[in-house]
């Protein structure tokens, strides 16, 4: 998307609700297109990197627990996870495979 930064450490985080969905439709950046550039930043990471990507609506759903090394097959499952996970209904059910429901604080 044009943008350039530099780091080692690199958490990609997206808000998948429908607001938001509707919001960047709206602007002209679909979440495709989102995913595209995410495909492309990860293919891109130097091998030095450590990066993980999670995908939240009021649950959550990491790619990995922690950040891991952007090596070759890490970048590859990376982009397999994305390419069959990327969340681009609004929503995300409890129950969904890899989701994370907080814990509501007392």
């Amino acid at each position: 998307m044009g943008i350039q930064a530099k780091g080692e450490r690199i958490l990609l985080m997206f808000d998948v609700s429908a607001s938001v969905l509707h919001k960047a439709e709206n602007g002209g950046v679909p979440l495709s297109k989102i995913k595209d550039e995410t495909l492309q930043l990860l293919a891109q990471l130097p091998i030095n990197a450590r990066f993980d990507i999670v995908q939240f609506v009021r649950n959550y759903k990491p790619f990995q627990k922690e950040l891991i090394p952007a090596t070759p097959a890490n970048r590859e499952t990376a982009k397999k996870w994305v390419e069959s996970e990327w969340n681009e209904s609004g929503q995300m059910p409890a129950s969904g495979s890899g989701v994370v429901a907080p814990t509501p604080m007392a």
